[in-house]
């Protein structure tokens, strides 16, 4: 492993090239009046957008106008120039949160160790106790192209050539590919100005001893690095929103970010040492929200992908493809209900590149003036790379002919757990509209764009493995089914209800607990809510759950229920034990929400539980408990509403969910694309259809 730290580096200095550089332009500008450069016709009309920062890119034409030698380095100034054109980049003056990045780097400097969500948490909230926090001033984006210095570009350009021309696995990539994924200094819309070089200084020495042609290797070592001291956690970013947007600078010092923001630090650091690499995505998975993003080494000769995403729910590992598309790969552990179907992958419906240069093949390009298209396809850098990754198959879908609408383009769409986002699109032609590369083992919605609105284009279909559309048309027959949840059992809820396997449920007199009572092992797998009956004549000070002995320790909810008289009622005390992992705390087993969870603090007590009086022991008639779960079992006494589509969601009513954690629906049609809902509020809601008395989502 790699242990290199920011805080050891030392300072940078402009090396000999760069420093040459900056002379030449020095001379360059003394001189430019005697010998006027002629530009390309299409370079003339982008310096006149630059308006007043035209003399900045002039600087770097003539830089390298000079010397013949340098011909291929003008080519590249001049790609440069071209496709800054259209960008715009964060303000980062506009940007205030640098109290909270501050106080991150001083603390991994201090103890010299990653943060995870627990150590950031009690950062952020400690600046925060008592501190009237005011909306952050909305962030400004400005024209790269009428902001970008010259010398930047220079050095930019020096560098890049630079590690292009001397490390070994660089040396044989192509100009073309050099241009678009080592020579630019940006793959997001926020960069730092000394990136490339701190980046570069950094891994040197490390990569001074590599003799490898092989990019994969040589990125190896940047990777591990990476991995011991950046935190990639969406929920530090979801639990503190006003972190964002992050200047580049602020991912050097705080060391945190969710995948987009660990994608382009991997990037820079690549390009950085001369690996030629792209900024892949997904608009959005097929069968979850969210979009993902991801670095891609661009490198024919030594490239690693051998075998393609099928998309199919099959155990097995897919992150080598594509990262967190597996769920978990270990063996699920079975006592689930039989009619639950385990989903072990995201699905990917469509995959682009993230380019430098514009495409002239994108939406963006190609649509007329007077088309609206969706936001997403108005980035004008995106090209299609779905067959890269995916097993694809081509899809036709007509236009109705009583459809008198004139759109140009037709989308396909998928669900996000609230609405249709478009991943495609295509040229409608002769009323007809080819989708390329689509991914299998999705279902999919043909629609127009209109007035900021998705429109129905036609009927859902699920694409299936053999790459044949399979409408989903409403049958005039109904059918009853039942219902085990409103979202896929994925296998990583699986792994974390197994964790609670081998706990042990105690109960004790005595201060020191000499006199323990086992009254309870999990044995099967806790599948959601578990109630377990106790029979004991004998009243009890304390009630534990013992985790020794478990592998990881997830619990989402811990009751104790005793008599009151007639009545049973659920038993309260002094919580005691372990007093769990900010913000991941003992509290959080015991206050009913089933989306909450505990896990302990390292080298604390292996039990959490009551204590509830010397004077007040109880007799305990039932436990209950939950392991960490996603909130997306059926519960009893909760109201689900079922929904089908044909056009928009329809509703078929609303039920009450059983003690057997399912809810029964009647007159369903069958065939039909289904949605169901808890009228608590939850937010994971995902599409299926109901096939031999089962659930199969999409």
């Amino acid at each position: 492993m790699y242990n290199l730290c920011f805080n050891q580096l030392p300072q940078f200095k402009l090396n000999n090239r760069i420093h040459k550089g900056i002379a030449a332009i020095t001379i360059l500008i003394l001189t430019s009046c005697l010998n006027p450069v002629r530009y390309p016709e299409k370079i003339d009309r982008i310096l006149d957008k630059a308006g007043e920062n035209k003399k900045e890119l002039e600087k770097v034409i003539k830089h390298y106008n000079e010397n013949p030698s340098d011909s291929l380095k003008l080519k590249a100034a001049y790609f440069l120039i071209e496709n800054i054109d259209g960008l715009q980049t964060l303000d980062t003056s506009s940007v205030q949160n640098d109290i909270y990045f501050n106080a991150l780097d001083q603390t991994f400097k201090r103890n010299n160790k990653k943060l995870d969500l627990s150590a950031v948490s009690v950062i952020i909230d400690s600046i925060n106790r008592g501190r009237k926090l005011n909306p952050t001033k909305r962030s400004n984006y400005v024209e790269e192209l009428q902001t970008v210095s010259g010398e930047f570009l220079i050095n930019n350009i020096e560098n890049a050539f630079y590690v292009w021309h001397n490390m070994p696995w660089a040396k044989h990539i192509s100009f073309e590919i050099f241009c678009e994924y080592i020579l630019p200094y940006r793959s997001t819309n926020t960069y730092s100005k000394d990136g490339r070089n701190i980046l570069y200084e950094r891994y040197e020495g490390v990569l001074d001893s590599l003799k490898t042609k092989d990019t994969f290797k040589a990125s190896n070592p940047v990777i591990l690095d990476i991995d011991q001291w950046f935190t990639d956690d969406g929920e530090i970013l979801r639990r503190y929103p006003f972190l964002q947007p992050t200047k580049f600078a602020d991912l050097l010092k705080g060391r945190i970010g969710e995948c987009i923001d660990a994608t382009s630090l991997r990037i820079a650091a690549l390009r950085a040492v001369g690996v030629p690499v792209a900024l892949d995505q997904i608009p959005n998975w097929g069968n979850s929200n969210a979009s993902h993003f991801w670095y891609k080494i661009i490198d024919p000769v030594n490239d690693t992908i051998t075998k393609r995403l099928t998309n199919k729910q099959i155990q097995g590992r897919t992150d080598q493809i594509i990262s967190a598309t597996t769920y978990v790969w270990e063996k699920p552990i079975k006592g689930y209900p039989k009619d639950v179907m385990m989903n072990y992958v995201r699905t990917v419906p469509k995959v682009y590149r993230q380019c430098f240069s514009k495409q002239n093949n994108s939406l963006a390009v190609l649509k007329n003036k007077n088309d609206e298209i969706p936001p997403y396809f108005t980035n004008d850098r995106l090209k299609d790379v779905t067959d890269e990754y995916v097993e694809c198959a081509d899809v036709i879908r007509t236009v109705d002919e009583n459809d008198l609408s004139e759109e140009n383009f037709m989308y396909l769409c998928v669900f996000d757990n609230k609405a249709w986002r478009t991943v495609a699109w295509s040229e409608i032609q002769n009323k007809k509209a080819i989708f390329k590369s689509v991914g299998k083992n999705i279902v999919y919605l043909p629609a127009y764009f209109k007035n900021g609105e998705v429109l129905p284009a036609g009927k859902p279909f699920l694409l299936n493995s053999f790459g044949v559309a399979v409408d989903l048309n409403l049958k005039g027959k109904k059918e009853t089914i039942k219902l085990h949840t409103k979202y896929p059992y994925r296998s990583f809820v699986n792994l974390w209800q197994s964790y609670m396997i081998n706990g042990n449920f105690q109960f004790a007199n005595e201060d020191d607990f000499s006199d323990t009572v086992n009254v309870h092992t999990i044995k099967t797998l806790p599948y959601y809510g578990t109630e377990v009956k106790i029979e004991t004549d004998k009243n009890f000070r304390y009630a534990l759950y013992q985790f020794r002995g478990t592998p990881s320790t997830f619990v989402s909810n811990v009751e104790f229920w005793g008599t009151n008289g007639k009545d049973e009622i659920k038993l309260s005390g002094k919580l005691i034990g372990n007093p769990g992992k900010f913000p991941y705390t003992k509290e959080n087993a015991i206050d009913q929400n089933r989306s909450s969870y505990f896990t302990p603090k390292e080298n604390g007590e292996t039990y959490i539980g009551y204590d509830f009086g010397a004077k007040n022991a109880v007799n305990i008639s039932k436990i209950k408990f939950t392991a960490r779960n996603d909130d997306n079992a059926i519960v009893s006494n909760v109201k689900y509403e079922l929904y089908y589509w044909a056009d928009k969601w329809i509703s078929l009513g609303v039920k009450m969910g059983k003690e057997d954690k399912t809810v029964t629906f009647n007159n369903v049609p069958k065939n039909a694309l289904l949605l169901l809902k808890d009228m608590e509020g939850g937010t994971e809601n995902r599409i299926f259809t109901y096939e031999e008395n089962k659930q199969l989502f999409w």
